[in-house]
């Protein structure tokens, strides 16, 4: 608002604005998802949001330099970061990343992998956190989430009995 001459346009390779905010948070945690509808306010005549565009595949850097002044690279986190162990790639090893994408129903994150009824967790961080109580929680503790209906049947039917937390 400051300066009434600037436009900016997004460009994303997902269909839908907000990246890690829409598929990065656990989909029971309401108060942090509503900042979306803050950021939302954002998009007016002088923003634009341009989905389902890929750098290097869409588009070049050289197609935005000439046709943009500035250009921010905010590229997010679309990866999970190994560990760098021998078994880090084995089936059944899953990356928190990937599991809350799949469970915030991710276009590009597959199916959610089988949780089976012993799980163990490697870390103890906020995110670790979320997915434990994702987890032990119970079908009727998701009303208004954004959990969809058919993970949650998933989760319920194959979910875990025991969880352990290695720190």
């Amino acid at each position: 608002k400051q300066w009434p001459e600037v436009e900016v346009t997004v460009f994303d390779r997902l269909p839908t604005p907000f990246g890690l905010l829409r598929y990065g948070v656990a989909p029971d945690h309401q108060g942090t998802k509503n900042v979306i509808r803050q950021l939302s306010r954002v998009f007016d005549d002088r923003t634009r949001f341009v989905g389902n565009i890929e750098l290097g595949r869409n588009l070049s850097i050289e197609d935005l330099r000439a046709a943009f002044d500035v250009v921010v690279l905010a590229t997010g986190l679309s990866g999970d970061r190994r560990l760098g162990i021998p078994g880090d790639d084995l089936p059944g090893i899953v990356g928190s990343g990937r599991f809350t994408r799949c469970v915030n129903d991710h276009p590009a994150a597959g199916d959610l992998p089988t949780v089976g009824r012993r799980v163990v967790l490697v870390g103890g961080g906020n995110v670790a956190m979320d997915i434990i109580r994702l987890l032990s929680k119970q079908p009727d503790e998701f009303t208004g989430s954004d959990l969809h209906p058919d993970t949650l049947g998933r989760l319920r039917s194959e979910g875990p009995r025991r969880i352990d937390v290695v720190v």
